[in-house]
């Protein structure tokens, strides 16, 4: 008789970690950490506010975090939209994204 040994999750058969799972941990664990100071889509908002702002309003380092800020924000939401898809293959991953 046979017994199936249940490895932890995110570990293959060989005891090494697999690329998809910690790669959706780490996009979640990002999402989570830009939500638990605002949310996604209010930070790309208030970003692009920014941005259409006129230059003579604001000086370099203002520009520089508004900046920073939409950067960001475009980057979570790819990552969020990456940790949904269905499987890490270019295809599903090209159309989360």
């Amino acid at each position: 008789m046979t017994t199936i040994k249940s490895l932890p999750i995110g570990l293959t058969a060989g005891g090494t970690p697999e690329v998809e799972t910690w790669l959706r941990r780490c996009c979640a664990l990002v999402v989570a950490g830009v939500a638990a100071y605002a949310s996604v889509d209010g930070l790309l908002l208030l970003a692009t506010v920014g941005i259409l702002k006129p230059p003579a309003q604001c000086d370099r380092w203002q520009r520089c975090v508004v900046w920073m800020a939409f950067l960001l924000g475009i980057a979570v939401s790819l990552a969020a939209n990456i940790a949904a898809a269905p499987s890490l293959v270019w295809k599903p991953v090209l159309v989360a994204g």
